[in-house]
């Protein structure tokens, strides 16, 4: 039964950092430079694995499914009289389908939960630049979008893993970079807009 690890060439042991060197190696190898369809399946294959095996979460979750699915097949193994034993050879391909097709309605589900965390944040830190324009003042426009671009780059950070968006840690790196700066920067500009009307109050 092949598996991510399979996939990947990794142990189940391995550490994050040998999981992304054995990925990136892979991507190198397999990353398709035409529509070979052989070679997108295999680079697929290669990033759906790395995915999985890199999130915390989502790795606990594969590794007790195929741990349930082996267990089923050893029991069955165990107890199945000999003339029966062809029949078993077909059954694990049928669980691996399943399974499959039950991992990704998982991760689907998991997706769209966080987009919609991502939207209602996006959508009360634009409403929180609208409620400080009516509090101190300031343009009413300005402080929506600075209010939006701070909740998006929050919550992009908090519900999703950053670095499977690109190929290279570097890229991700300065992503990451790229949001922190804005959220800072979102927020100094609000602490601006309070200390000012609280000194023209004053």
């Amino acid at each position: 039964m092949k598996t991510h690890y399979h996939t990947l060439g990794v142990s189940p042991d391995s550490e994050t950092s040998e999981i992304k060197k054995a990925y990136f190696e892979l991507a190198k190898k397999y990353h398709p430079d035409s529509n070979n369809s052989a070679e997108v399946k295999k680079f697929q294959q290669i990033t759906e694995a790395y995915k999985t095996l890199t999130n915390a979460d989502l790795k606990k979750l594969y590794d007790e499914t195929l741990k349930t699915g082996l267990d089923i097949l050893e029991k069955a193994e165990a107890h199945m009289a000999p003339e029966k034993a062809s029949e078993l050879n077909f059954q694990p391909q049928k669980r691996d389908k399943q399974r499959e097709l039950e991992f990704e309605a998982y991760q689907k589900n998991r997706y769209w939960q966080a987009v919609f965390r991502v939207l209602l944040l996006v959508i009360l830190a634009t409403s929180f630049g609208f409620f400080l324009t009516l509090l101190v003042g300031g343009i009413i426009f300005v402080n929506g979008a600075v209010g939006a671009v701070v909740g998006l780059s929050f919550s992009l950070q908090k519900n999703f893993d950053i670095k499977t968006f690109f190929d290279a840690p570097k890229k991700s790196t300065r992503f990451k970079m790229l949001l922190s700066v804005l959220i800072v920067g979102g927020i100094l500009y609000f602490l601006s807009l309070l200390l000012f009307a609280i000194l023209k109050a004053g």
